[in-house]
């Protein structure tokens, strides 16, 4: 087991080390992609990792990272309570909200979360972006406004085509948290010390 966690610890590092080149620290407000709609079970982009997808939008005012405790299910989405801010620019005042993942009957965003395998008061990292007005991406869905399950620009979604939801339980973080060290695997999933996650999220996002 010790030898295992080494060896993870050494991938790590060698992501750490890829990162250092980044030197960009532009803030934006950035305007996320909606990829077109899935055929079958390929998606119509790359598998990022939560890493990568932290990397890649490391610059954006308008992407969080957030530690929250799941409050109640909706349809393909969670009710969260903030916990902690983990990047420090999630909007004030708000401290619970819905989170939306894969599972859109309408339009298909290539997200790859799927929230429904969570339960009430499971502890959860989240990568998020603001969702946005279905209706106006189809009018003909104007009279769904009123739907609790349709997403609203008030609510939040989980990153295209980025894992972006991580668990956290008795001092560990599992889930997709970096790019897969096996060639023959897409993505897998780690477990990380929640000091070790805390410090290479810390090295991402600078």
């Amino acid at each position: 087991m010790k030898k295992k966690f080494n060896l993870l610890m050494m991938y790590v590092m060698l992501f750490i080390v890829s990162r250092c080149g980044k030197q960009d620290n532009t803030v934006k407000d950035c305007s996320f992609e909606y990829f077109p709609p899935a055929i079958g079970l390929a998606l119509n982009c790359e598998i990022n990792s939560f890493m990568e997808g932290v990397s890649t939008y490391s610059d954006c005012c308008n992407a969080y990272i957030i530690k929250g405790i799941v409050l109640d299910k909706i349809e393909y989405g969670l009710k969260i309570e903030l916990l902690e801010d983990l990047k420090g620019n999630f909007p004030e005042n708000i401290d619970t909200f819905i989170v939306w993942g894969d599972g859109d009957a309408f339009i298909e965003l290539n997200r790859l979360d799927n929230l429904s395998l969570y339960n009430k008061q499971n502890t959860l990292i989240m990568h998020l972006v603001p969702a946005f007005d279905q209706s106006h991406e189809r009018p003909d869905l104007e009279w769904l406004k009123k739907m609790e399950w349709l997403e609203k620009p008030e609510d939040y979604t989980t990153i295209p085509c980025a894992f972006s939801v991580l668990k956290l339980s008795n001092g560990y973080v599992k889930g997709c948290i970096l790019p897969s060290d096996d060639k023959n695997l897409e993505y897998k999933n780690y477990i990380l010390r929640l000091n070790d996650f805390e410090n290479l999220l810390k090295i991402t996002l600078k």
